[in-house]
């Protein structure tokens, strides 16, 4: 919430250059910082995990991610090939690569944006502050939305994501201080929730044991998606002179991140199904 305003003021006491080497700083600490993380809890829990539920595994069994655990896959490429048969994980993968990329294309020139519109730069850094503000409290809505009974874990992003569109389209038509105040804390809540829901619902769709594959898969194909979103949405920006068509094409993206969610969701709903009808039948005929 307050990197802005830190931006905003190294700027102006050690310009560009001294500001992006203080950053660079900054972030060069995470690498010791992650350094020293051991995930001893984790592997122990784990492994405790995956013991103890061996000797309940029956043969063919399917779980309730739809994919088949009955082979022991551990080998990371196995178990890509075993993700490569989650055809509701793949939609959902390319959801996401047109959620995310379209949240920075539209980050990239907000405060451009923002002045064009007539705010000065104080106000649109205001903006921005109440914007992420949002975007922290937005964090919490996945968590709170799974209190609801019978909510899948990709209804809550197409919910998320109709916020953004929504809230993209009207930043091009809102005229006054209150409606942007109110469309960029709806982005914000949009992007919190997007963040939060990326690991939540990896973990629901492909489970424990492949979720640092998924998770790795997921965050290199956004990844690589992004970095070509930024320069489509730079070269619309030159190419047109205006934010109007960037903009317009970031809701599209999130329009149609809206449906491949839906649609992960019904495939998601079948194979539920399909598993629950598979063990019924097999608690019928078995001994």
């Amino acid at each position: 919430m307050v990197f802005p305003y830190l931006l905003d003021r190294l700027i102006s006491v050690f310009g560009w250059r001294g500001c992006l080497l203080i950053v660079g700083g900054l972030m060069a600490n995470m690498i010791w910082l992650f350094a020293i993380c051991k995930p001893l809890t984790v592997g122990l829990a784990q492994s405790k995990y995956v013991q103890s539920n061996k000797s309940n595994l029956k043969p063919h069994q399917i779980n309730d991610t739809g994919l088949n655990t009955s082979n022991g896959h551990t080998h990371c490429c196995m178990k890509l090939v075993l993700l490569s048969k989650s055809y509701d994980f793949i939609i959902y993968i390319l959801g996401m690569t047109c959620t995310f990329p379209a949240f920075i294309c539209i980050l990239i020139y907000i405060i451009e944006f923002l002045k064009t519109k007539s705010f000065d730069s104080e106000e649109a850094l205001l903006l921005y502050l109440f914007m992420n503000v949002a975007n922290t409290l937005g964090r919490m809505i996945p968590g709170l939305c799974k209190y609801i009974p019978h909510v899948s874990s990709l209804v809550i992003p197409a919910l998320t994501t109709i916020i953004s569109c929504i809230s993209t389209v009207g930043l091009l038509f809102a005229n006054t201080y209150k409606q942007h105040l109110l469309l960029m804390c709806g982005f914000g809540l949009a992007i919190g929730s997007n963040v939060t829901v990326m690991s939540m619902t990896t973990i629901k769709l492909v489970g424990l044991a492949n979720y640092s594959v998924g998770v790795g898969i997921l965050m290199t194909v956004t990844g690589v998606s992004s970095v070509c979103a930024g320069t489509i949405s730079g070269w619309l920006l030159d190419l047109t002179g205006t934010y109007t068509v960037a903009y317009y094409s970031a809701a599209a993206s999130h329009g149609v991140a809206v449906c491949l969610f839906c649609l992960a969701a019904l495939i998601r709903k079948h194979n539920q199904l399909t598993s629950d009808k598979y063990h019924l039948g097999d608690s019928v005929d078995g001994p």
